[in-house]
């Protein structure tokens, strides 16, 4: 795929895969985001020629592009929780048979699902993950888009067992969260995003007061490691003469023993 056709694969990407609500009619419209990043990445498709219009009567996503609109059906919103570490949207543009999955998280999240036999993944995994390392460097945030074509088979016995998932009274949440798994695999990495997470006005400044007034800080993040410590430097919270210890892993006994090694040397 050449540089042109990515570009434009990326941005209507950006323009369908999320969850905003258009607010007010012609020259007075705006959006109403539940996130920051949602908010971005839409605005910055519309400052780029791809505007979202919103769902229409018949519940089409309208994305104008120049002077040409189109509309996607949008089949199924599959929501970002702190556990998923994503959000999905399954879309069918108008006139066409083919089935998609859009879908933007996390890129550990993103990168277990693709599909290993890609050729094109093959490629673009490594300069992808190496991107997103030096995004989170310097304090971005970072998202990865991947997206598959489902074939309708396939996605009629999905939607009858979601359905099914979606009328059950017990555990309802932990069902759908396992249907809603089964359809987001073998994606294809479409690009990564990064964003800047600015501070609001005299936060460093208040946090340092506090420091002095002896309270005790933490923060709580779903941030890369690399993220995560650059804005804690941004804010003040950490300083340059301060030794980070940095505990990670994905094993208990692994974590465990890092935290007891971090304890005993202080």
């Amino acid at each position: 795929m050449c540089i042109r056709d990515s570009i434009k694969r990326t941005l209507l990407f950006a323009a369908l895969c999320h969850t905003i609500i258009v607010e007010g009619e012609g020259d007075k419209t705006k959006y109403n985001a539940s996130s920051p990043d949602e908010l971005a990445l839409v605005n910055w498709a519309k400052y780029c020629g791809y505007v979202y219009k919103g769902l229409d009567d018949e519940n089409y996503m309208v994305v104008s592009i120049g002077e040409e609109v189109k509309r996607f059906k949008l089949l199924h919103v599959l929501e970002f929780t702190s556990a998923r570490k994503r959000m999905s949207v399954i879309i069918q543009e108008e006139g066409s048979d083919e089935i998609k999955l859009f879908c933007k998280g996390a890129d550990s999240i993103i990168f277990e699902r693709l599909n290993s036999d890609d050729k094109e993944n093959q490629e673009l995994q490594d300069p992808t993950n190496q991107a997103l390392n030096d995004y989170g460097n310097i304090g971005l945030r970072t998202l990865v888009f991947a997206e598959r074509a489902i074939p309708k088979e396939e996605y009629l016995e999905w939607e009858r067992s979601y359905q099914e998932a979606s009328k059950v009274i017990e555990s309802r949440d932990e069902k759908i969260a396992e249907i809603e798994d089964k359809i987001e695999k073998d994606l294809i990495i479409v690009a990564a995003s990064a964003i800047e997470d600015k501070l609001q006005d005299e936060v460093e400044d208040t946090i340092q007061c506090l420091k002095e007034a002896g309270i005790k800080f933490w923060i709580l993040t779903g941030d890369k490691v690399e993220t995560a410590i650059n804005i804690g430097t941004s804010c003040k919270l950490l300083e340059e003469e301060m030794d980070i210890q940095i505990i990670d892993g994905k094993d208990k006994n692994i974590i465990q023993r890092k935290l007891d090694e971090a304890y005993q040397k202080y």
